[in-house]
C-alpha cells in the first residue's frame, strides 16, 4: 500500500477527538475532492443495519435515495450513486461509498479521483479502529440505545413511507385507468352523439321529402280556389307533422349548441302578433277566445324575432292543447323596471305540484288521455326553456293544481334604449309583381314534388323543365340554358353539390342562378350549399310563395338566403 500522506494522517488524527470530528471529517472530504463525509457503523443488534458513527450527524438527509444506497453499501468494497446533501436539497450529488469491516464511509459531492481511492482503502482501517473505540464507549454509556432507537424509528418511518408510496402508486394507477375509461366513454358518447345527429338529419330529410308534394298540391288547390273540408283537414295535419319534425330537430341542435340567435332591436308587440298567427290554427279549431293585452309600443327588446315568436307560439299552442274547447286563453306583456314580463295563462287542466319541477325537461308531457288526443313529443317546453335562456331570460310555470289552469311567465331583459327600429316596408310573398318569364330547371328525384313545383312555376308564367337525376339535368341544361336551377341535394347518381359544380362548368351564357330545395336542414347543410355556390337554401316543405318571390327578385345572386 502507498504510505499515508502527512495531511491525511493529521486529518485522521483529528477524527480521534469528538469535538473536532465534524470539522476534521469535512476537511477530509475536501481532501478527497468531495463536499461532505458521512461515516456509518454496522450494528449487530439491528441485523447489520448502518447507523451513524459516533460524532457524525444522527439525523441524515434521508429519503428513498439514501435508503436504497445504504442498503447496497453494506456489501464490502466501493459503491457509486447519487444522493442529496440535506433534507431541503433537491439536487442529487455524486456519491462514493467504501465499506470495510464494520465501517462504511460515504463521500458526497464529487467523484473521487482514481489515484486517491487507494488512500481511502489505506485510511479505512485506522478510521475504523478510532470509531470502533468510540462506538464501544457509546455502548458503555448507553448512548447507543438512543441511536438504535432513532434507527428503529427511522426504519419504521421508512417502511411507512414505502407503504404510502406504494399506496400512492396504486391509487395513481387506478386514477389513470379511470381516466382512460372516462376518455373511452367520452369518445363513445361523442361517436353516439354524432351518429344521433346524422340520424336526425337523415330522418328530417326522409320525413320532409314526402311532405313536399303534399304541401305543393295544397297550395295549387288554393290557387285554383278549390275548397273542400278534406283539404282543410290535410292542411292542418301536414302543419302538425311539420311542427313535430321541427321540434325534434330543434331540440337536437339546441342540445349540441348549434343554434345561433340573430338578435335585432325589435318591438315585442310585433313578435307576439307573429306568435298568435302561428298558434291561431289550433286556437280557432277549438274556438277558444284569445285575450291579447300589450302596449302598442314601448316594449323594445334585443332578440331573435323568429326564435322568440317560436317560444311564445309554443306556449300558446300548449295552452290551447291542454284547455277544453271554448275556454279562454290570455297573453299579456308589460315593462317591469329593466325587464319585460310576458304571461301566457289558461283555464285548462292545470299542473300538479310535482310536475312543476320537471315540466321543462325533454320528453316530459302533461298527463293525457289514453288516446293521446293532444299528441306531441314532449319537446315544446324544453325548446322554450332553452331559447329563453339563450336570450338571457327566465321562464317559470305556475299552477294552483290539477283543474285550476296554468300560467307561464317569460322574463326578458328590456332594451337599454327604447328607440323603435327602422324597418324596410315588408314585401308580401303573395303579392309578387309580374316579371319577365324565366327558364327554370327543376331537379328532384321525388317525381311528385318535381312535377307539382314545375306546375306551380308554369302557372306563375315561367318556362320549366323537370329532371330526376344529375346526368339527365346536365343534358337538358345544355340546350335549355336555364336562368334558374332549383336543385334537390339528395339526388341519385350525383348529389346536388356535384350537379351545381357541373352546371357552373357548362357554357350557359350569363350564368345560372342556383337554389337548393332540400330536406336537409342542419346548419352545416346551409353552409355546404353556400360553399357549393347556391344563392339560397330552402328546407322542404318550402312555402311556394316565398320560393317564387326569391326566384323572381331582381337583386344580384350573391346574398345568400336561408329558410
Amino acid at each position: 500500500m502507498t504510505p499515508l500522506e502527512r495531511p491525511i494522517l493529521e486529518l485522521v488524527a483529528g477524527l480521534a477527538e469528538p469535538d473536532s470530528r465534524e470539522r476534521a471529517a469535512t476537511e477530509l472530504a475536501r481532501y478527497f475532492g468531495a463536499k461532505k463525509l458521512f461515516a456509518f457503523m454496522a450494528d449487530a443488534q439491528l441485523d447489520g443495519a448502518l447507523v451513524p458513527a459516533p460524532g457524525f450527524a444522527a439525523t441524515l438527509p434521508g429519503g428513498k435515495c439514501w435508503r436504497e444506497f445504504l442498503t447496497r453499501a453494506r456489501a464490502p468494497g466501493f459503491h457509486e450513486g447519487a444522493l442529496v446533501l440535506s433534507k431541503s436539497a433537491t439536487t442529487l450529488e455524486h456519491a462514493t461509498a467504501f465499506t470495510q469491516g464494520d465501517l462504511t464511509l460515504v463521500f458526497v459531492g464529487a467523484a473521487i479521483e482514481a489515484e486517491r481511492l487507494e488512500a481511502v482503502v489505506t485510511t479505512a482501517p485506522l478510521l475504523c479502529a478510532i470509531l470502533r473505540a468510540e462506538y464501544a464507549r457509546f455502548v458503555t454509556k448507553g448512548e447507543l440505545d438512543v441511536v438504535r432507537q432513532a434507527a428503529k424509528q427511522s426504519a419504521a418511518l421508512a417502511r411507512a413511507l414505502e407503504g404510502t408510496r406504494l399506496a400512492y402508486e396504486r391509487t395513481l394507477t387506478e386514477l389513470e385507468e379511470q381516466a382512460s375509461h372516462l376518455e373511452r366513454a367520452r369518445a363513445a358518447a361523442e361517436s353516439a352523439g354524432q351518429a344521433k345527429d346524422d340520424f336526425l338529419a337523415m330522418l328530417g330529410h326522409e320525413l320532409r321529402n314526402p311532405l313536399t308534394p303534399i304541401v305543393i298540391a295544397l297550395e295549387l288547390l288554393d290557387l285554383k280556389e278549390i275548397e273542400a273540408p278534406e283539404i282543410d283537414i290535410i292542411a292542418r295535419q301536414v302543419a302538425h307533422i311539420r311542427r313535430l319534425i321541427d321540434d325534434l330537430l330543434d331540440v337536437s341542435r339546441i342540445t349540441q349548441g348549434k343554434i345561433e340567435l340573430r338578435k335585432v332591436r325589435a318591438e315585442l308587440g310585433e313578435i307576439i302578433e307573429r306568435a298568435v298567427e302561428l298558434a291561431s290554427p289550433i286556437i280557432e279549431k277549438k274556438r277558444q277566445p284569445l285575450s291579447v293585452s300589450i302596449p302598442p309600443s314601448g316594449l323594445m327588446i334585443d332578440a331573435d324575432p323568429a326564435r322568440l315568436a317560436q317560444v311564445l307560439s309554443n306556449l300558446l299552442i300548449n295552452a290551447a292543447k291542454y284547455s277544453p274547447a271554448g275556454q279562454p286563453i290570455a297573453i299579456c306583456a308589460e315593462r317591469d323596471g329593466a325587464t319585460v314580463c310576458i304571461r301566457v295563462s289558461d283555464k285548462g287542466i292545470g299542473l300538479a305540484p310535482e310536475q312543476l319541477t320537471h315540466i321543462f325537461e325533454r320528453f316530459v308531457q302533461n298527463k293525457q288521455a289514453a288516446n293521446r288526443s293532444e299528441g306531441g313529443l314532449g319537446l315544446g317546453l324544453a325548446i322554450v326553456n332553452s331559447l329563453v335562456h339563450m336570450h338571457a331570460g327566465t321562464v317559470t310555470a305556475h299552477s294552483l293544481g290539477l283543474g285550476h289552469g296554468s300560467e307561464f311567465v317569460v322574463t326578458l331583459p328590456a332594451a337599454s334604449e327604447q328607440i323603435a327600429p327602422v324597418r324596410d316596408a315588408p314585401a308580401s310573398a303573395k303579392a309578387v309583381e309580374a316579371t319577365a318569364s324565366l327558364r327554370i330547371l327543376v331537379v328532384d328525384d321525388n317525381v311528385d314534388a318535381a312535377s307539382l313545383l314545375s306546375e306551380f312555376l308554369r302557372a306563375a308564367g315561367h318556362t320549366t323543365r323537370t329532371c330526376h337525376d344529375g346526368p339527365t339535368a346536365l343534358r337538358v341544361a345544355a340546350h335549355f340554358q336555364p336562368d334558374v336551377a332549383v336543385l334537390d341535394i339528395g339526388l341519385p347518381v350525383m348529389d346536388g353539390y356535384e350537379l351545381a359544380q357541373r352546371l357552373r362548368d357548362l357554357d350557359l351564357g350569363s350564368g345560372t342562378r342556383l337554389i337548393a330545395v332540400t330536406g336537409y336542414g342542419q346548419a352545416a347543410d346551409h353552409q355546404n350549399s353556400l360553399d357549393a355556390g347556391f344563392e339560397a337554401h330552402f328546407v322542404k316543405p318550402v312555402e311556394l310563395a316565398t320560393l317564387r318571390a326569391h326566384i323572381e327578385r331582381a337583386q344580384a345572386p350573391d346574398s345568400t338566403v336561408a329558410q
